[in-house]
């Protein structure tokens, strides 16, 4: 926890209602973190009070379950289960990568959506009762339940977020989640990569000199293995005073991803050795194929296979025991440490090569890497860190970071970085981008001869910083933004999964408009154009944290015809079109011309003139939602949200009705019989006899009906209101009684304090009384009236305690407790007042004083 608290000292809150989080969304868990100005940067707890929720959504019946709620259904509803979803971001139904994916999840195979060919899971006939759901809209309900938690814990609405992804996710899987975020409501600041929020974690924690550190960051998580390696070091920069300072600069010189490498493929492996020693138990009578083509089964498999893997990795062997496996049948067996190595021998020999893949990348050697961090829960297998520590050496190895929060922690510090309502310490991110990146555009007439491809970030070159790319052209024109060769084998996905390279479309537009002047009957007659070009420029942007173009001018070398000066020296000065520069600053350039001498003429003038051209771009993809799509998704979100909120409350006021139920009849199983402790009565007394039946009947017709009827919600439609009206009955009668009942047994006490007062003042008159009068010192004329109070509230409450006395406690009381401290209140008031005067000092003149005067009198004689 040493980078939260760094930022706590370092966070200065400049502005309230300014609450953002950021997501680790997960293959298998989410981890929410919240950022908001008088709160300690932390994780959220979810609704079972956990740091991090299984990243899976039962739907059944309309109704949405998260967290443990999810878990357990799923194991009795696999086909309502959804789970792994971060796998499918992106992908087209027909990918290889999808149809892995139902291999693996066994009772909900998707279809493809008749639009966007994307995943599309259906419940029951779409046509009639059924539902169906897109991928973006199930981790729309997710990123949902993350923004509730959060806004449960800020108590105000989120302004924005952070979002994680993997290094390698391309433009549609990236899309894929901000549309999700869109759905969910939630307003998307920036995607982060994963490792370069790991690396920002690790920065905040330790302290760099300028002799430059290689880390490199090892994360094998459910999904997929991603090997990221960074450069760390302090650089001097520009302060706000005069001064520089220094910061920490984090350069992500590589990140590699290995897609087959991950923790879900040892646990499918050991689930479907599962299956086949029962089916080996059962003698012949189920295969190995049957069980894993049952969803439960294989869910409860799977769950168990999970578990036995954590085990191994810190004992040499563990016990499985599944009860029900399938048909009835119990499951046990014992799997050693060796067998599951054994099952991984592929794997294995995989885990040094995104090591390998990204110190090649980043021209590191080995011998000059001061750490290999391990993070993740797959990493903790005894034979993956031994592997790797034969590749880096032990020396090497560290574990010294939270690698289960360090993702949505540094993305958290993010959060807080790109909001002005924030002001956070200063750390430079670079990061090298995982792909080539291309323009692609005609250099002529249109036409595919003439087609020209420009790499203008290399593979390893920084994304983050800005590039500029110049077109020799005269009129509007587009291009288009690509991944470039080689980049779909470095990500390791199919060729469908991948899509296509090019992911932007960018249209430039003003050129023709401004160089209309120019032409033959422009306004500008006689300046000629001597040179033109239009500079773009590009730089990674929010918030799909891919390369865009930034900003587009046309720069025009200008040749005005000669002019004779007049006497005086001239200098021409054009003022250029503001241009945004960067961190929302505007910067104003002057070109200025040559001077002229007095009374000459020195030729024709030259002039640079910048204009600011238009963009418009449009991502390119199918696989992407529409806004029609994604009003729809919101819409009916909205709609879920509205009838779970109608079901919780309803589900409350069963619980209510229930537990009063249960109070109730308890409190006849005691009979009538009173309370045996002194000054108690029992709650039966409290009521007439009519009230009585009135309340058995009541309840009779309430438990029956709650227990055997319609109210166990097993018949009909019930309603909140239904159990409210039910609950209301029995208040007529049980809220009467519970207030007697609590009236009677505080009026002891109240007479107690009563009587206490009264007491004090007459130990306070008896003391006044055997004072001498000239020693007295309070007001005569106030204590007076305070006995006059004395005695009559004395008369008064002996006089009602006397009345009530012969009262039952449900009858209406002579004088209620809220009346005696009413009639107490002035009385004690002023007794405090008499009993804390002080007596006043005598003033006593000194002997010496009256000496003096003695000795001036007889000098005066």
């Amino acid at each position: 926890l040493g980078p939260v608290l760094t930022l706590l000292v370092a966070l200065k809150a400049v502005s309230t209602d300014a609450a953002h989080i950021a997501v680790d969304f997960g293959h298998d868990f989410y981890k929410v973190a919240i950022i908001k100005p008088g709160m300690p940067l932390d994780i959220v707890l979810n609704r079972d009070s956990k740091r991090k929720t299984a990243s899976v959504i039962t739907i059944r019946d309309d109704t949405r379950y998260h967290a443990s709620d999810a878990v357990n259904l799923g194991m009795r509803f696999p086909q309502h289960s959804y789970r792994d979803l971060k796998s499918l971001l992106g992908l087209p139904a027909d990918s290889p990568e999808v149809k892995a994916w139902a291999e693996r999840h066994f009772s909900i195979a998707p279809k493809a959506d008749v639009t966007r060919k994307t995943p599309l899971f259906i419940q029951g006939d779409p046509a009639t009762t059924g539902a169906s759901y897109s991928v973006e809209e199930l981790v729309g309900f997710m990123l949902r339940e993350c923004r509730a938690l959060a806004e449960a814990e800020a108590k105000e609405p989120i302004k924005g977020a952070v979002l994680t992804v993997p290094t390698d996710f391309t433009k549609t899987q990236r899309q894929a989640l901000v549309d999700a975020a869109e759905i969910a409501g939630i307003r998307v600041i920036s995607l982060m990569n994963e490792g370069t929020s790991i690396s920002l974690f690790y920065a905040l924690d330790n302290i760099f000199t300028k002799e430059p550190e290689y880390h490199l960051f090892y994360d094998m998580g459910a999904g997929s293995t991603t090997a990221t390696l960074t450069e760390f070091h302090t650089i001097s920069v520009p302060d706000t005073t005069r001064y520089n300072k220094t910061v920490t600069q984090l350069t992500v010189l590589a990140s590699i991803t290995e897609q087959g490498l991950s923790g879900s493929e040892w646990d499918a492996r050991l689930a479907r050795v599962f299956t086949q020693r029962l089916a080996e138990a059962s003698s012949g009578k189920i295969s190995a194929a049957e069980i894993q083509g049952n969803g439960r089964a294989m869910a409860k498999l799977t769950k168990e296979a999970i578990k036995v893997k954590e085990i191994l990795s810190a004992n040499a062997e563990a016990q499985a025991s599944v009860e029900g496996a399938y048909q009835d049948r119990d499951f046990r067996t014992k799997v050693k440490r060796s067998e599951l190595e054994e099952l991984g021998q592929d794997l294995l020999a995989q885990v040094t090569r995104p090591v390998e893949r990204a110190l090649n990348r980043a021209g590191v050697q080995v011998k000059d890497l001061n750490s290999l961090v391990l993070v993740g829960g797959s990493v903790r297998g005894p034979a993956i860190q031994a592997a790797l520590k034969e590749y880096v050496g032990e020396d090497k190895i560290a574990q010294n970071l939270n690698g289960d929060e360090a993702v949505v922690l540094g993305a958290s510090y993010r959060a807080a970085g790109l909001s002005a309502k924030f002001k956070v310490r200063d750390v430079r991110i670079r990061e090298a981008s995982p792909y080539p990146i291309e323009v692609s555009y005609h250099a002529g007439p249109a036409g595919e001869e003439d087609l020209t491809r420009t790499t203008i970030y290399p593979p390893a070159s920084f994304i983050t910083s800005k590039k500029a790319m110049s077109f020799k052209k005269r009129a509007d024109f587009s291009f288009t933004v690509e991944y470039g060769q080689g980049a779909r084998e470095e990500s390791g996905l199919s060729v469908k999964a991948f899509g296509p390279d090019a992911y932007l479309n960018v249209e430039v537009t003003g050129l023709t408009k401004a160089f209309a002047p120019y032409q033959e009957g422009g306004e500008e007659k006689g300046v000629t154009i001597e040179d033109s070009r239009v500079k773009v420029i590009f730089q990674m942007a929010s918030p799909l944290g891919l390369v865009e173009p930034l900003e587009a001018q046309l720069i025009l070398d200008l040749v005005h015809p000669a002019e004779e000066t007049s006497a005086e020296t001239e200098e021409t000065s054009i003022e250029v079109e503001e241009t945004q520069t960067g961190e929302g600053e505007q910067d104003k350039k002057e070109e200025k011309g040559a001077k002229k001498e007095e009374g000459t003429n020195k030729g024709p003038k030259k002039e640079t003139k910048i204009i600011k051209l238009r963009l418009k771009q449009k991502y390119i993809g199918e696989l992407g939602m529409d806004q029609e799509e994604k009003a729809a998704a919101i819409t009916r979100l909205k709609l879920m949200d509205a009838e779970e909120q109608k079901f919780q409350e309803k589900e409350e006021a069963r619980n209510t009705l229930e537990s009063l139920v249960y109070r109730i009849r308890e409190v006849f199983e005691e009979g009538d019989q009173k309370e045996s402790e002194e000054g108690k009565v029992g709650f039966l007394d409290c009521l007439e006899e009519e009230e009585i039946k009135k309340l058995r009947a009541s309840l009779d017709d309430a438990s029956e009906w709650l227990f055997e009827g319609e109210g166990d919600g097993s018949l009909g439609q019930v309603t909140r209101n239904m159990y409210r009206s039910r609950t209301d009955e029995l208040n007529k009668f049980y809220i009467p009684g519970i207030t007697r009942k609590e009236e009677y047994e505080g009026r002891a006490m109240s007479v107690e304090r009563s009587q206490g007062a009264l007491d004090k003042a007459k130990a306070f008159f008896e003391e006044y009384d055997a004072t001498p009068e000239e020693d007295r010192f309070h007001d005569a004329k106030e204590v007076e009236e305070l006995r006059a109070s004395h005695n009559e509230l004395t008369q008064w409450l002996s006089d009602n305690l006397a009345k009530q006395a012969t009262l039952k406690c449900w009858e209406r009381p002579v004088v209620t407790n809220e009346d005696m401290a009413g009639q107490f209140v002035n009385f004690e008031f002023s007794l405090y007042g008499q009993t804390m005067k002080v007596k006043p000092e005598k003033k006593v003149e000194s002997e010496t004083t009256d000496a003096n005067a003695e000795t001036k009198a007889a000098e005066e004689e």
